[in-house]
């Protein structure tokens, strides 16, 4: 009987702790989603697009989707560094491209990740990245004008303030259904979480 109730007590504090983490993690600037948009597991990846470390968790979370592939979905939010001057320029670009087509927002991110070094070359590495996209002629007048719209610098700057009041100041930073993975080094530590979850 003691055991059943240890058990309750943990799985009622678990639920806790996921209505906390959830009511706290609105999806403001969270719109391009990859993997399925239904899935029941939800990850929340705050980002810097210059980050070093970020690069080397897209591995793992591209093991992840893989692994779970239907079952989760991925969303990003900015969390760019103030050492990585343009690292707001591409947070810019993904939330831009993903109000057209969240296929582009994608592409680019993994062009970002793949090529990060060429974002220190600043704007003429960005255009570089988009570039590769290939995009139409009214693609590109699209993006420039929802580059120019403040509402998407402010989004990223929400995005900013949601890590800071989560007690959290680095990336990548990541939340499972709302649970924060302290330790997001292997596809084992993700899957700890999730088959938890599922």
């Amino acid at each position: 009987m003691q055991k059943f109730v240890c058990k309750i007590t943990k799985v009622i504090l678990l639920f806790m702790v996921m209505a906390y983490y959830t009511a706290s993690l609105s999806t403001v600037s969270a719109e391009a989603t990859r993997g399925n948009h239904l899935a029941p597991i939800t990850i929340i990846e705050y980002v810097d697009f210059q980050c070093p470390d970020c690069v080397q968790a897209k591995k793992i979370v591209d093991q992840v989707l893989d692994k779970y592939d239907g079952k989760v979905q991925l969303k990003l939010k900015h969390y760019p560094h103030a050492t990585h001057p343009f690292a707001i320029s591409a947070a810019q670009v993904f939330e831009a491209l993903s109000r057209q087509d969240e296929e582009k927002a994608w592409k680019f991110y993994d062009l970002s990740m793949a090529e990060q070094p060429v974002l220190k070359t600043g704007n003429s590495g960005l255009q570089y990245l988009v570039d590769k996209l290939n995009l139409s002629e009214s693609e590109k007048d699209q993006l420039n004008r929802d580059l120019g719209d403040p509402t998407i610098e402010q989004a990223i700057k929400n995005d900013m303030e949601e890590e800071n009041k989560l007690g959290f100041h680095s990336t990548p930073a990541f939340f499972i259904n709302g649970i924060h993975l302290a330790n997001a080094t292997s596809l084992d530590d993700f899957s700890k979480v999730i088959d938890s979850l599922l």
